[in-house]
């Protein structure tokens, strides 16, 4: 039997095989950064699917090249691509992350090509540093949720200043600051 290798992208130009990586990177699924270059391949596909995968697997080789004569694109990609390939290392905390040897290896096997790799055995072990040798480091890091709200509501109880009114919507990051009268209408807040 002969083994025939399918290329996903057979029309992607040299000066775009970047967006290969881009695409299969799931910061897109959270980080809305790269959204302007997949809305430049096809505005309308990306519109229906946000799937940087299926904007690149439909484009058109014309379009493809048009974009790869385009210095600000090209450009605007090859910033996308340093800042992935700047990952210095890698940390897994919590639930999932922090418990589960399975699943740090399936996080990492397929970010070989930003330098990590997990040493089995440390994996396996449920150690702090599980990465391999010569890998960037993968550090699985303990961590207690229950703990940390645990010693910030008793912080909180046993400050003699602490306002529900004042010190909880302060404590949020600037997004995500709302009064009492916005999370629940209609309660009088002290």
């Amino acid at each position: 039997m002969n083994y025939t290798p399918c290329t996903p992208f057979p029309y992607l130009p040299e000066q775009l095989a970047a967006l290969a990586e881009l695409a299969l990177d799931l910061r897109w699924s959270w980080s809305h950064a790269t959204d302007i270059l997949w809305q430049r391949i096809d505005s309308e596909l990306w519109a229906l699917t946000r799937n940087p995968w299926l904007v690149l697997q439909n484009a058109s080789g014309d379009s493809l090249q048009a974009l790869a004569a385009d210095r600000d694109f090209v450009a605007s990609m090859l910033v996308w691509t340093v800042t992935i390939a700047s990952l210095l290392f890698l940390a897994l905390l919590g639930g999932v992350g922090e418990h589960a040897p399975q699943i740090r290896q399936r996080i990492c096997e397929p970010l070989g090509f930003l330098g990590l790799a997990l040493d089995a055995a440390a994996n396996q072990a449920n150690g702090t540093r599980v990465s391999a040798v010569g890998s960037k480091s993968v550090l699985r890091i303990t961590a207690n949720e229950e703990e940390v709200i645990r010693d910030l509501v008793e912080a909180s109880l046993g400050s003699p200043s602490f306002s529900f009114k004042d010190d909880v919507p302060n404590a949020l990051p600037d997004g995500l600051r709302r009064t009492g009268a916005e999370i629940n209408p209609g309660k009088e807040w002290p």
